[in-house]
């Protein structure tokens, strides 16, 4: 109810102000990470694109479903926005992005404006290899999360104390001077 709220009272005018300060204090946006929730109106869902715009990015990130991406397609398209798919390890639940098979899912059959943010660290929980993705699809990713865990749904670690191969897929990311941004 509270984000329903701000959403109604929010200007574009206020993230111009937000935007300002960051461009002042010499800070680009990659991308801006609102979620796209089925219960969120069509209002709502357009309201983060415009946010992105006044933010002066051209990606968003977000946590969502398979089956929102026909709703978040057409206005990716309209604003020329890339959104990039968030994954966790939830593979229990075919409906969240967490498999390769769900990334292709989301993407089938709608525009190149969807595209894909790799969480690392929650591929390698769900015991999914990052490496080999990221070498098939490098091209529609927009950025990748960093973070160390171990395999099987394991805990979140310290740096180099996980599964995670974080110096091979950063090595990769490089190697290849893929335009990639490493979060």
């Amino acid at each position: 109810e509270g984000l329903k709220q701000w959403y109604a009272g929010l200007t574009m005018d206020k993230i111009e102000i937000i935007r300002k300060k960051i461009n002042d204090a010499g800070i680009t946006i990659q991308a801006y990470n609102p979620s796209f929730n089925k219960n969120n109106s069509d209002e709502m869902f357009e309201q983060n694109f415009k946010i992105a715009q006044a933010l002066g990015t051209d990606t968003i990130t977000t946590s969502t479903t398979v089956d929102q991406m026909p709703r978040i397609d057409p206005l990716a398209q309209q604003y020329k926005i890339k959104v990039g798919m968030h994954n966790h390890a939830h593979v229990e639940d075919a409906n969240q992005f967490a498999t390769p098979d769900s990334f292709m899912r989301g993407m089938k059959g709608l525009s190149g404006f969807i595209r894909i943010n790799l969480d690392i660290g929650h591929f390698t929980a769900a015991n999914f290899d990052a490496v080999d993705f990221i070498k098939k699809y490098h091209d529609k990713i927009v950025c990748l999360h960093l973070k160390d865990r171990k395999k099987n749904q394991g805990p979140g670690v310290p740096f180099g104390e996980g599964d995670v191969p974080l110096t091979e897929v950063l090595h990769l990311i490089r190697d290849n001077n893929w335009p990639v941004p490493c979060n």
